[in-house]
């Protein structure tokens, strides 16, 4: 997966990510989401959840979750949901609207509750991520929130490394060596 693609969701207070172990049924955890990350390889990753039948619970959770797919996570949902088994060549899982959903910066609605998208950083879209988030607390009986705290981190972190910078270098020195024939 990409590794910054859940740093968005990390800094809420309200939201707490859970790695599913795979070899558990995912009946034994208390969420309110599945997100299918990206893969290196969403074949052999799609086997290993027929394996583990966790292609049969992804299948019968859109009731009761929402869950999403990322990149190659999109791919291994859609086929998935579309029973289209991985073959034994070395190409990557199928998908018809991959072509289309690749020029959109948004969650496609694949089912009730399931959702997908080819863009990683999915999250990093504050409209996105309120949207989805507010949506799971109001199923929780919590109330919306409208602020992006994730935004305000990246501001702050931005504006520390300018003091930084702005208290270390000597400007009119370097506007001498740039500005001097």
């Amino acid at each position: 997966a990409n590794l910054t693609e859940f740093d968005s969701l990390k800094v809420e207070n309200d939201v707490e990510l859970i790695l599913i172990d795979i070899n558990k049924d995912i009946s034994t955890y208390n969420i309110d989401a599945l997100i299918i990350p990206d893969t290196i390889n969403s074949k052999e990753d799609m086997k290993i959840l027929i394996e583990n039948k966790l292609s049969t619970i992804i299948k019968e959770a859109p009731s009761k979750i929402k869950i999403v797919g990322i990149c190659g996570g999109y791919e291994i949902l859609k086929n998935i949901l579309n029973d289209e088994l991985p073959d034994n060549s070395n190409d990557q899982l199928s998908s018809d609207k991959l072509d289309k959903i690749n020029k959109l910066n948004k969650l496609e609605k694949l089912d009730k509750n399931v959702f997908g998208t080819s863009k990683h950083g999915i999250f990093n879209n504050y409209e996105i991520k309120r949207d989805f988030l507010n949506e799971l607390r109001l199923n929780k009986g919590l109330d919306e929130r409208d602020e992006d705290i994730y935004d305000k981190i990246i501001e702050d972190s931005i504006e520390k490394i300018a003091k930084v910078v702005e208290d270390n270098l000597d400007m009119d020195y370097i506007d001498d060596l740039i500005l001097t024939d």
